[in-house]
């Protein structure tokens, strides 16, 4: 998960944490109290996610959308292989 999502995920589950105390605990609450609030932290989650993410070979910033950098032409949907240590004799 992204880093700036994270905030927006703990702050969801605090909220549906503190509603189900409420709840357990016998204080007069609606449902419209937890579909608001849920509707409400749903659309910001979806509206922080970024819209673009950086290549792992250039490090290019490309629009979340390619599937293909348009700097490097790497496949963004295939991981780089695995890379090797150099060794002490080699330059």
């Amino acid at each position: 998960m992204l880093p700036r999502m994270w905030a927006l995920t703990w702050l969801a589950a605090a909220f549906n944490a503190l509603l189900m105390i409420a709840m357990a605990t016998g204080t007069p609450l609606s449902g419209h109290a937890w579909f608001l609030g849920n509707v409400v932290l749903g659309v910001l989650w979806v509206a922080s996610s970024p819209r673009r993410r950086t290549c792992p070979r250039c490090r290019s910033e490309v629009p979340r959308a390619f599937l293909v950098c348009n700097v490097c032409r790497h496949d963004l949907y295939r991981p780089l292989p695995p890379r090797r240590p150099r060794s002490a004799g080699q330059p």
